[in-house]
């Protein structure tokens, strides 16, 4: 294993400048010590690091206010006294199989870092975990549990993943929150599940006795049914797989899919140089930075609602009143046939004259003064403001049913 520079030197001002612009994990990674040694220097020599999310935020162009640097700008860091982070492996183990009692992975927690008081939502997945038998997988999940799928050998280190993933929750202001069938975490008021599970090894199947038997067994009886006529359903045949999928002690921590759609980093899983337990701090980053994507897609789809409920309200209000006006127009259109009506008649009395006419003529003129006089009092000021109160007509609220009159405010009638 190669050590890291035996001394790397930077000022305060260049490790705050640095930490900034490259996320710590990146950052250890080049200066060949953990993230976690990293921290602990820049939080010993008081130089501020991004909060969890920070660097999602950035990739949202919603990056918060960097904290100022205080104290003496220019006082020397000593930096790389670590060794690169790794784990030492032995050579490659041969395959193990199926029948084989569950190893001893070699990513097991070293003695220091076992959890002595885990954190106390841990307690019912462990149980549950532990208590499970065989050398597969077990599965479990369900009210007041993580979703974890894991052999009973990996135990303390899905511990050591859970404690040290729910311990930086808590720092960051997170919590667990219950589902129906599992724990999720939340921070700012969203939530998301994940899944730990124990990676396997694809080994070539080796055919057993028993499934060469059974074949044989299969065989005989279709030797059988094409003697006497009788059917075997195909779906009868014993299945032999072709791979056998063996738990080889390495584990990946997988958000939910969701976490894709907001383009946020779904899967941490160990590695030749890391494992799931050095990677906590990106997995709350990543949770955070759901939390702000999420809210922002939420804001954005709210404003769009609003927005086109508006635009609906404002066609709804365009479309009323083009009735209206239509309405109004065709009120007036009503006055006017009066108006030319009364002009008409007027035009025939006054060529009547006012001199003496044969009897029926004389009557003839006189009723027509009475109906001109008729149709002006209908043209009065009065009348026209009573048929208008009738609808309200000249107000955003106007009658616009086609098959309401216009001036009565009742059922249409003829003019």
């Amino acid at each position: 294993m190669e050590n890291a520079p035996t001394q790397l030197r930077l000022t305060r001002t260049e490790l705050y400048q640095r930490v900034w612009s490259t996320p710590v994990i990146r950052l250890a990674e080049q200066f060949g010590i953990t993230n976690f040694l990293l921290t602990g220097i820049c939080r010993k020599h008081e130089i501020p690091t991004p909060p969890a999310g920070y660097w999602s935020k950035v990739a949202h162009d919603k990056a918060t206010a960097q904290p100022p640097l205080g104290g003496d700008a220019q006082t020397i860091v000593d930096i790389g006294k670590a060794k690169t982070p790794g784990y030492r492996t032995s050579k490659p183990a041969a395959p193990r199989k199926m029948s084989d009692p569950p190893a001893v992975p070699a990513y097991a927690p070293k003695l220091a870092d076992r959890v002595s008081a885990p954190h106390s939502k841990v307690a019912k997945t462990l149980t549950r975990l532990r208590a499970g038998k065989g050398a597969g997988l077990i599965s479990v999940m369900g009210a007041g549990c993580f979703k974890v799928r894991a052999t009973t050998a990996v135990a303390d280190r899905v511990e050591l993943v859970l404690d040290r993933l729910l311990v930086k929750l808590d720092e960051q202001g997170g919590r667990v929150k219950g589902a129906e069938t599992r724990l999720e975490l939340e921070i700012d008021g969203e939530a998301i599940g994940f899944e730990l599970v124990e990676l396997s090894d694809r080994i070539v199947h080796k055919v057993t006795e028993a499934e060469l038997a059974a074949q044989e067994k299969y065989r005989a009886r279709i030797a059988q049914a094409r003697k006497t006529g009788a059917y075997v359903s195909p779906w009868d045949a014993p299945k032999i797989a072709d791979w056998d999928h063996i738990p080889n002690g390495k584990l990946s921590l997988i958000l939910d899919e969701t976490a894709s759609y907001r383009s946020v980093r779904r899967t941490f899983s160990d590695r030749k140089t890391q494992r799931v337990e050095t990677l906590i701090d990106c997995v709350v980053e990543a949770v955070a930075g759901f939390a702000a994507a999420t809210k922002r897609l939420r804001v954005e789809a709210e404003e769009a609602r609003t927005q086109a409920e508006e635009d609906r309200r404002q066609n709804e209000a365009l479309k009323k009143l083009a009735v209206i006006e239509a309405r109004r127009i065709e009120f007036a259109d009503r006055q006017i046939v009066r108006l030319e009506k009364i002009d008409r008649m007027s035009r025939l009395v006054a060529h009547l004259g006012e001199g003496s006419l044969p009897g029926d003529t004389d009557r003839f003129r006189d009723w027509l003064k009475r109906y001109v006089g008729m149709l002006r009092a209908d043209l009065g000021t009065d009348r026209i403001e009573t048929r208008l109160a009738s609808t309200r007509l000249m107000y955003d609220d106007a009658v616009t049913q086609a098959w309401i009159d216009v001036e009565t405010g009742s059922y249409r009638s003829s003019v």
